[in-house]
């Protein structure tokens, strides 16, 4: 009778510890279904951040395409000294469609790193030049960054009687058309500034067609002869030819490139040719853009 009521009482536990069992796999099971639920719950979120994510950048990258496409703008290169003036030009402008940049937060100039991008986000440069101008070191910096890539340069005259400058700003107008708000009234002046505007948007436009269909300068190609030729047809002084003899049209190309990049040691080197004037040199770099620009 005990030993029955033993094994009974075995049985129970046996029965307990297998319900327990049971109920521990069943509680597995049922955490290890909602683990997967969860883990596909968390998936599906993962998926739809990453979809947004990429839309999101396609969307940054268009926007920014966009943007990059549209920022060319004109801008305003001047001395503080000139703001209002500039200011109204700006105005003007504008109300003619043109995207315009100017400066008008600091009194000396924009930061570097601004005015860099301001330059090479440019199709062509407005300088208003007056001998402050000339004098700022931040206004030579924009000017000479223009020159040096290659920037349409259209200088206004906000000085009386500052047509002719001297040092680097007279080197760089030497070639220029320039526009004389000194000497006209401004309705006039903004007439003619149109007409350099729209002068340099159609010259890109022809530039890019060109580039596309292949086009490319033959000058450099050019022997020493046909060089000669181009000198006198154009009446430039023969003592520059004869200064880089043997010269052809490598050379000429090779100056042409000296003069975008290191203009200061072109004209340096132009200036050291016995007997050559100042306006045999600015002749003869007009004649250069115009041959490989």
């Amino acid at each position: 009778m005990n030993s029955s009521k033993e094994f009974e009482k075995i049985f129970a536990n046996l029965n307990k510890k297998e319900l327990k069992k049971q109920e521990n796999e069943t509680d597995k099971l049922v955490y290890s279904s909602i683990r997967q639920v969860l883990d596909q719950i968390q998936w599906n979120l993962n998926s739809e951040n990453r979809r947004s994510n990429v839309a999101n950048s396609l969307q940054t990258l268009s926007l920014s395409q966009s943007s990059y496409n549209d920022q060319q703008h004109i801008m305003i290169s001047y001395y503080s000294a000139s703001r209002e003036l500039c200011l109204k030009i700006k105005k003007e402008l504008e109300s003619m469609g043109h995207k315009v940049w100017i400066d008008v937060n600091t009194i000396s100039g924009s930061t570097l790193e601004s005015m860099a991008n301001a330059v090479e986000n440019s199709f062509c440069i407005l300088m208003c030049v007056t001998e402050k101008y000339r004098q700022s070191i931040n206004c030579q910096l924009e000017a000479k960054y223009a020159l040096k890539r290659n920037k349409p340069i259209i200088p206004l005259i906000m000085q009386q009687g500052f047509e002719d400058p001297n040092g680097w700003l007279g080197f760089i107008m030497s070639d220029k058309i320039f526009v004389n708000f000194m000497k006209y009234d401004f309705e006039e002046c903004i007439k003619r500034l149109k007409l350099e505007i729209n002068s340099i948007k159609d010259g890109t436009k022809i530039k890019a067609s060109n580039s596309s269909k292949g086009l490319s300068d033959s000058a450099k190609n050019w022997t020493e002869a046909r060089a000669k030729e181009w000198f006198i047809q154009n009446g430039l002084s023969l003592l520059i030819l004869e200064h880089f003899k043997p010269c052809d049209g490598k050379i000429l190309k090779q100056m042409y490139d000296t003069k975008s990049k290191a203009y200061e040691f072109y004209f340096k080197s132009l200036s050291e040719i016995k007997k050559i004037e100042y306006k045999h040199i600015f002749a003869f770099s007009a004649c250069l853009d115009e041959l490989f620009n």
